[in-house]
């Protein structure tokens, strides 16, 4: 099944609230949140012409094995 999920994040250090989309089927679990780098005291990354926005969205998925 699918609903939304409220957490915390830590990054180097920084724990911030997060809250986003996630569904379960089976042994699969998924979910996506999206976060700013700057509430985490993180630049932006900037590598050969590729620039990385403040605000990013993550993607988790896991396998029960």
């Amino acid at each position: 099944g699918g609903g939304g999920f409220k957490g915390d994040l830590t990054l180097r250090g920084v724990t911030k609230p997060v809250s986003g989309k996630a569904a379960v089927s089976g042994s699969h679990a998924s979910c996506e949140f999206g976060i700013k780098l700057s509430d985490f005291g993180l630049s932006p990354l900037s590598k050969m012409g590729v620039v990385v926005q403040d605000d990013v969205q993550i993607a988790v998925e896991v396998d029960a094995k």
